[in-house]
């Protein structure tokens, strides 16, 4: 309710002031006339201008599809639109005070009068064709951009949902390999005490081999010993003969 009210106090505000800036260009000459509406014509061509470039900017520059730019451009095309209205309205205001004066012979010549306030209008309405088709492209290329800024923010997302996934699985693999490695030193390890084993086994088995000969060898050395103690017995009771012999002979 208070949004009705309000915009009923705007349309209320801006047909006063178009009744008085009507009632300003009715009090103008024939010139003044015609300088007001050359003025404003160059206004309208530059504001177009500016207006054709926010087209060109949405579709031809890559970073627009960012959301702070998108709404940049979308306020700065709303105020140019609400800028084309008003002087295409102050357009038609000065060409409907200049027709009046033609009618009247204000402007000097009748027909000459009338042909100017024709091509006044016909240039009016070039105005508001190309305002209203350009308008329809910014609306597009601004649909466009937020599509595409829409697709590029859900793309970010999907894609960051992946490298969280990647990085995931890459933390996996390294897992996996870091296990790998662990395994395959722990066989190397078992490989080393499975050789280990065997050469001590084997080095056991050497020794009980040499145990189990060392009898044998024991045996030949008492068999030495005891020749040897029994030829030093011979030889010591040849020594003694021989030494009674010599004692008798004497």
């Amino acid at each position: 309710f208070l949004l009705f009210i309000h915009n009923d106090i705007c349309v209320e505000v801006q047909t006063d002031t178009m009744r008085d800036v009507s009632e300003s260009y009715a009090s103008m000459s024939w010139d003044e006339l015609r300088k007001s509406v050359r003025r404003v014509q160059d206004e309208v061509d530059h504001k177009l201008l500016a207006y054709s470039k926010v087209v060109l900017g949405a579709t031809s520059h890559k970073g627009d599809e960012e959301s702070g730019r998108v709404n940049s451009k979308s306020d700065s095309s709303e105020v140019l639109e609400r800028d084309i209205e008003a002087l295409l309205q102050k357009l038609a205001q000065i060409i409907s005070v200049m027709s009046q004066q033609s009618q009247s012979g204000k402007g000097g010549a009748v027909s000459t009068a009338e042909k100017q306030v024709q091509r006044h209008r016909e240039i009016l309405q070039d105005y508001e064709s190309e305002f209203k088709k350009t308008r329809v492209n910014v609306r597009t290329s601004r649909e466009k951009a937020e599509l595409l800024f829409s697709v590029r923010s859900k793309i970010n997302e999907h894609n960051d949902a992946n490298g969280a996934l990647l990085r995931e699985r890459g933390g996996i693999n390294h897992s996996n390999l870091e296990s790998m490695r662990l395994l395959q030193q722990a066989e190397e390890a078992k490989s080393r005490l499975s050789t280990q084993r065997s050469m001590f086994n084997k080095i056991g088995g050497n020794v009980e081999e040499i145990k189990n000969k060392f009898p044998v060898i024991n045996e030949i050395i008492a068999k030495t010993q005891k020749k040897k103690n029994r030829d030093m017995i011979v030889l010591a009771v040849v020594i003694a003969v021989c030494m009674f012999l010599v004692f008798l002979y004497k």
